[in-house]
C-alpha cells in the first residue's frame, strides 16, 4: 500500500451532522477551509487517504458512526473503503461552507450537511435535525446538552447561489419553511412539526408559534409569582396561547412540579391560556388530535382534513419524526 503522507478529508451529510452534534462554542469562531471546490487546488487539498479513514478514532472523532460519510470533490477520487460513503460535489462550494476540524480534517457547513440529509432523508427527519442545528439544545446518547445555534431558518430558507446546486438544497429549502429558531428541546421541535405542516405531509397547517419568547411579569402579579419573566415552549402571540410539553425527562423533575403549576397559575394571571400536552398525548395520534382541537379553537384554527387518508399521514408524520435514527 502506498503512503499516505497528508490527508484531505472532508466529513459530510451525517458525520457532518454528528461532528456539529458534539462541536461546543460560536460557530463565527470556526476557521474557513482553505480552499473552495471550485478552486484549482481543491484536488490536491481534499484527497482523502484510505489509510488515514482508520485514524480518525485516534485524532478524536470516535464519535463518528460508521460508515463515515466523505465528499469529494471529483468521481475519480472515491475511496473503495468499506467504512467509507462517498458524496461526490462537482458544485461550486465556497470555502465558507468547509470549516477546519482538524488537521487535514474538514466538515461540511451545518447549511451544507443539512442539504446533503434533505438529499435523501424524510422531510420530518430532515425538519428534526434543523430545528437541532437552529436550537439551544443537541441529542447526545445519554440525554441533552443545552448549546448555541449554529444556523438560522432563514439561512436555510435561502441558500447562496453555490449551495443551489447541491443535490437536497431545494428539499431542504422547501423543509425550513416549517422550522423556527429558539427550540429548546426534541419534544417542542416535534410539537411544531406536528401542528404546523402541512397537510399533505400529515400536520394541522396551524399558523407558526413563537419558541421560547420572554413575557416579562407584570409588577400587579408579583404576589402569585417570585418570577420576573417566563418563557412558554410554544406561544401565540396575538391568541394569548401557550403551550408547554410536560416531560421529567427533558424539562421537569419531581421537584419542580409544583413550581410548574404555580407557573401555569402566573401565565393565567397574566390572560395566557396555557395547553399541556403529555409525552403519551404525543405518541398517540387519536390523542394528540385532541389537543391539536383545543389548540385550533383557542388560535381560530379550523379543523378541515379527516377521514382514514389523513388519519394515516398523522401516523406516518408522527412515525418518522420520531424515529431515533436518522
Amino acid at each position: 500500500m502506498l503512503a499516505c503522507f497528508s490527508m484531505g478529508v472532508i466529513l459530510a451529510d451525517i458525520s457532518a451532522f454528528e461532528y456539529w452534534r458534539r462541536f461546543e462554542g460560536p460557530i463565527d469562531l470556526c476557521r474557513k477551509a482553505p480552499v473552495g471546490l471550485a478552486s484549482a487546488k481543491a484536488r490536491d487539498t481534499y484527497r482523502p487517504c484510505s489509510s488515514e479513514i482508520g485514524e480518525l478514532t485516534q485524532r478524536g472523532f470516535a464519535f463518528l458512526s460508521s460508515p463515515v460519510r466523505i465528499m469529494v470533490p471529483d468521481a475519480a477520487m472515491r475511496l473503495r473503503n468499506e467504512n467509507v460513503v462517498n458524496h461526490v460535489c462537482s458544485a461550486a462550494i465556497l470555502r465558507s461552507e468547509l470549516i477546519v476540524a482538524g488537521h487535514g480534517i474538514y466538515v461540511a457547513s451545518p447549511r451544507l450537511c443539512l442539504a446533503q440529509l434533505a438529499s435523501r432523508l424524510l422531510r420530518p427527519r430532515v425538519a428534526r435535525a434543523a430545528f437541532e442545528l437552529c436550537g439551544s439544545y443537541r441529542e447526545e446518547a445519554d440525554g441533552l446538552r443545552e448549546a448555541l445555534p449554529l444556523v438560522s431558518p432563514e439561512s436555510l430558507r435561502t441558500l447562496p447561489a453555490s449551495l443551489r446546486r447541491v443535490r437536497g438544497s431545494a428539499a431542504l429549502g422547501a423543509t425550513a419553511k416549517y422550522v423556527l429558531p429558539g427550540s429548546a428541546s426534541p419534544m417542542e421541535s416535534a410539537l411544531v412539526v406536528l401542528l404546523c405542516f402541512p397537510s399533505e405531509f400529515g400536520g394541522y397547517e396551524f399558523p407558526p408559534p413563537v419558541l421560547n419568547k420572554r413575557i416579562d411579569v407584570g409588577s400587579s402579579i408579583r404576589d402569585v409569582t417570585r418570577n420576573s419573566y417566563f418563557k412558554p415552549d410554544l406561544y401565540w402571540p396575538e391568541a394569548r396561547l401557550a403551550v408547554e410539553y410536560d416531560s421529567k425527562q427533558f424539562h421537569s423533575n419531581p421537584d419542580k412540579i409544583a413550581a410548574d403549576a404555580a407557573r401555569r397559575n402566573a401565565l393565567l394571571h397574566m390572560g395566557i391560556e396555557v395547553v399541556t400536552v403529555s409525552a403519551d398525548q404525543v405518541m398517540n395520534a387519536a390523542r394528540f388530535d385532541e389537543v391539536a382541537k383545543i389548540i385550533g379553537r383557542r388560535i381560530g384554527k379550523r379543523m378541515r382534513y379527516r377521514g382514514k387518508a389523513m388519519a394515516d399521514k398523522r401516523y406516518r408524520l408522527r412515525r418518522d419524526l420520531l424515529d431515533l435514527h436518522f
